[in-house]
């Protein structure tokens, strides 16, 4: 059945995801990822395309089988009335945008954790949830810096056409929604104001709309700590995740297309490795034989040139703890 309500259960962690195009088989290392390292209940809200459904469906009841923790509902990837779906579908990627209206699709939810699908759990998502009780009574969203100076990254250097959050800009692919604030803000109106108004100016979508909303607003934004949100840019020495460094790394970002640069003659990424130990892993077999070990071989084996292999211990210092 596609568009049932979900049903909110204390203590469940709500995931919202968009599964359009090509995006299936980066989804479902992201839902692995999930599966591995979930000690809670959990349930996915999937927005996808009738012909994604079915390969999508099969495989989590596979791994439902092994994981009963998490359950799942289908939504169909449309938008609401009030946007005018064939501007905003195709704005940036297909259906990335949709998160912008979560909180008109999803009424009966109090909060959802959103997430694009390039992604990597390294930690249990419950840990990430629970940023939601230490927002402000007036904040709407946790959200990651775009950059932590607003002289380095893409907006300082690039935008001029529209203020953004705090000279820096917010990071669009993972995001705390509190839906009832949200919607008590009028968020849809302001979006789809900030469209009207910049429209011509937008490259990147629903994130140039989130840094142009809190560009407005900064008060009304949680910045959660940068471990939640771990993207290539980290491992540059004036940007990085000083945070990530004492904890580890909690959850990888493949912004950029990093995941699947790994065959790159000179542009290797640990990410990529390590994303592709999440593609071979099977669930029915012991994680830290056959997904921990091959991580931790790809690390060392790595070459010095390869991006992030000066911070190469904070990918493994988070994921060991649960393994082990």
């Amino acid at each position: 059945m596609w568009n049932s309500p979900v049903r909110f259960v204390e203590g469940t962690v709500y995931i919202a995801t968009s599964v359009c195009g090509n995006r299936l088989p980066e989804a479902l290392v992201m839902i692995k990822s999930v599966f591995i390292f979930t000690d809670t209940p959990t349930h996915f809200i999937f927005f996808t395309e009738p012909e994604l459904r079915p390969p999508l469906e099969h495989q989590l009841k596979i791994w439902q089988s092994l994981q009963p923790n998490i359950s799942y509902t289908f939504r169909l990837a449309s938008y609401p009335a009030s946007a005018n779906e064939s501007s905003w579908k195709l704005l940036y990627r297909p259906c990335s945008t949709l998160k912008l209206f979560l909180p008109d699709l999803l009424t009966e939810l109090d909060a959802v954790l959103v997430l694009d699908t390039d992604v990597l759990f390294l930690r249990s998502p419950k840990g990430f949830w629970a940023h939601l009780y230490q927002m402000r009574p007036f904040q709407l969203m946790g959200l990651s810096e775009e950059t932590p100076s607003a002289t380095l990254g893409w907006y300082p250097n690039h935008v001029s056409a529209f203020k953004i959050y705090e000279d820096k800009g917010v990071n669009g692919g993972i995001w705390l929604m509190n839906l009832t604030r949200l919607r008590q803000h009028n968020f849809t109106r302001e979006v789809l104001h900030i469209y009207d108004q910049y429209g011509e100016y937008i490259d990147f979508g629903d994130q140039d709309v989130v840094s142009i909303f809190y560009g407005r607003r900064p008060d009304l934004a949680y910045i959660y700590p940068c471990e939640w949100n771990y993207r290539t840019n980290h491992c540059i020495d004036a940007e990085r995740c000083l945070s990530a460094e004492q904890v580890g790394v909690y959850l990888i970002h493949g912004i950029a297309g990093v995941f699947h640069r790994k065959s790159s003659s000179n542009y290797h990424t640990l990410a990529g490795f390590i994303h592709h130990c999440f593609q071979e892993f099977q669930l029915d077999t012991d994680a830290r034989t056959f997904l921990l070990e091959p991580i931790q071989h790809a690390i060392t084996q790595a070459r010095r040139w390869t991006f992030c292999h000066q911070y190469k211990e904070v990918f493994t210092k988070a994921i060991g703890t649960p393994l082990i």
